[in-house]
């Protein structure tokens, strides 16, 4: 059981993580064909949604699962912040980036890939998108590492 377990919960964070560290990729590929920007936006929007946010939250299941069975005293300051890490980017992503995104999306279909409201989103996007690659790479660093000290 603690095997298979482990296994969703690497294979939950690998989609998470993968997901979230292409959104750049996704967005630097829609600049350059502002006609398929709109399609972008919400293939990022479809995978946030429906690959991203899910797998976070079977990373949040199976984490405190796994430690408790493989007996992690929950004193160990690495699986707090790890929690910490994961929680604070799903409070992010579920009322600042989902809503900012379904924005931009409406802000380019209003006003077109040169609109200011667009482009103060996008930059705002970005922004959130490196806070959450932060903290998705602490988070994952404490998990491999489960360093002694924290």
């Amino acid at each position: 059981m603690y095997l298979a377990l482990k296994l969703a919960h690497i294979v939950c964070a690998i989609l998470a993580i993968g997901c979230n560290l292409t959104y750049g990729a996704w967005f630097g590929l829609g600049a350059r064909e502002p006609e398929h920007l709109a399609f972008t936006l919400r293939g990022v929007r479809f995978l946030d949604d429906k690959i991203s946010n899910p797998a976070w939250l079977g990373v949040g299941v199976t984490g405190p699962l796994l430690a408790w069975m493989a007996g992690y005293p929950w004193s160990q300051r690495w699986i707090w912040q790890g929690l910490a890490a994961l929680v604070l980017a799903s409070l992010l992503g579920l009322f600042v980036y989902s809503p900012l995104l379904k924005r931009q999306i409406a802000a380019l279909e209003a006003g077109g890939p040169n609109d200011p409201v667009f482009l103060a989103l996008g930059r705002r996007g970005t922004q959130l998108g490196l806070v959450f690659i932060g903290l998705d790479l602490y988070a994952l660093t404490l998990m491999v590492f489960k360093p002694a000290g924290l």
